[in-house]
């Protein structure tokens, strides 16, 4: 029985049946498996994606199961919510410690509040990304945090007043020097865009009779500002008519056609100056255009004078951004000493000399995989319906849900173990023990009866 033995597992698609059971390569040789010591993309899957769940550097063992298995639908009668884990690497130790929102934690000799467990949106590190920052910004005007994803030398406005812009610089003296040159800077950064069907033109730099042609023909000139330069006056020309426009400064409405932005009319500036990841040169301008200055590390909050509360989150060189509508990322909120921080799940890091990592674990659901088993000319056998904490036979094969992997909407994987059994297995192996007693008894009466005189 043991060389008949084998233990893998089965990787159904839903709608696609599937035979070839797949295990790591076993040294022990075996006659159970009908591959030995193959890579993934060489086993004889029916469904040729399979392979995709093994290692690619991995070696297999498989065997061929006379039955197909379809994987028809899943029907989940009960879900349960994810477990949340913080695992701690400190001097001393490594540890997993369970958490739920709103409670403290000891760490490590620290006490850490979690905030709040919330989906993820940040940046990415990824070598074709560019310079980027997030930062969450409030002002005493507007209690609402926002995060914001900042990318390098675009201006971004939360309302007519509030402008926000950050720049990578090549070292701290040239941010610095960059820095000290805004006031003079800023004069020059207003620009006039146009809704040009889907798209908006941009046209920076107004002075009286530039403006924008238009993919229909039409055209906007900028005319003049107004005398307290909270708007400007621009031309119209579309269909051989001709009409005058006042545009307010740093207003989008979705319903706009002309759009006018100055970030020097803003009452809070702050402008991000970053030259190195982890860290940046926050400058501030109120309404009195007077700087002030303060390098932040990730984590940070600052609070300025002129009433603008912002929190450095993520400074990289080269990132793309992610928003929480992509993807199924979770992301724990900490506060510890007046900081806060934010760690995603698989990122580690470093907080006061402690290596900390966030890990989700889902919860299996009790719920029910609904198959089918083919016969060897494609024809339904039999139907299925298997518990995700139960198991069925069919053959020699016993089947059970995998609970190494969730199973989804889309894909189930199956612990397949091939162990003859079975009451006709059982009792054939009766049958032939009592036809070898029988047959010893009836062998020892015949030769007890040789051995008698004649």
């Amino acid at each position: 029985m043991r060389l008949l033995y084998f233990e893998g597992q089965l990787f159904l698609a839903r709608g696609v049946a599937e035979r070839l059971v797949a295990a790591p390569h076993d040294p022990n040789p075996s006659i159970g498996a009908n591959q030995r010591n193959v890579p993934p993309d060489l086993l004889l899957f029916d469904n040729g994606n399979a392979a995709r769940f093994l290692d690619r550097d991995g070696v297999f063992d498989a065997a061929i199961m006379p039955t197909s298995l379809r994987f028809e639908r899943l029907e989940i009668l009960r879900a349960y919510p994810d477990k949340h884990y913080l695992v701690i690497d400190s001097t001393n130790d490594v540890v997993e410690q369970q958490i739920t929102p709103g409670e403290s934690v000891r760490l490590a000799d620290r006490i850490f509040l979690v905030e709040d467990i919330v989906p993820w949106e940040g940046l990415l590190r990824h070598p074709s990304g560019q310079a980027m920052a997030t930062v969450v910004l409030r002002t005493t005007e507007n209690s609402r945090e926002q995060r914001l994803f900042l990318q390098t030398g675009a201006w971004n406005y939360l309302t007519g007043d509030v402008a926000i812009q950050f720049q990578w610089h090549a070292n701290e003296s040239t941010a610095r020097a960059a820095a000290a040159a805004t006031r003079d800077a800023l004069q020059t950064q207003a620009r006039l865009g146009v809704r040009d069907g889907e798209a908006i033109q941009w046209l920076q730099g107004l002075a009286p009779g530039s403006g924008l042609t238009l993919r229909n023909g039409g055209r906007v000139s900028f005319v003049k500002h107004a005398p307290d330069k909270r708007s400007i006056y621009v031309l119209i020309e579309s269909g051989g008519e001709k009409r005058r426009v006042e545009v307010p400064v740093n207003e989008f409405l979705e319903d706009s056609e002309v759009y006018y932005q100055d970030p020097s009319q803003a009452a809070h500036i702050t402008i991000v100056h970053a030259w190195e990841e982890g860290q940046a040169l926050i400058q501030y301008m109120g309404s009195q255009k007077i700087s002030e200055l303060r390098v932040l590390h990730e984590g940070d909050t600052w609070s300025s004078q002129g009433g603008q509360h912002l929190q450095l989150e993520q400074v990289l060189a080269h990132a793309i951004p992610v928003s929480a509508s992509v993807g199924q990322i979770s992301a724990v909120r900490l506060s510890y000493d007046g900081r806060k921080y934010t760690l995603r799940e698989g990122l580690v890091k470093t907080i006061d000399t402690i290596r900390m990592e966030y890990r989700r674990k889902p919860q299996s659901p009790d719920a029910v995989v609904h198959l089918s088993a083919l016969d060897e000319a494609g024809l339904l056998r039999s139907e299925i319906a298997l518990g995700t904490h139960a198991s069925e036979r069919l053959g020699n094969w016993l089947f059970s849900v995998d609970d190494s992997a969730l199973p989804t909407r889309d894909r189930v994987i199956l612990k397949a173990v091939r162990r003859p059994g079975g009451w006709s297995f059982y009792l054939g192996c009766a049958l032939f023990a009592a036809g070898c007693v029988g047959w010893v008894f009836v062998r020892g009466r015949q030769e007890v009866g040789h051995s008698c005189p004649t």
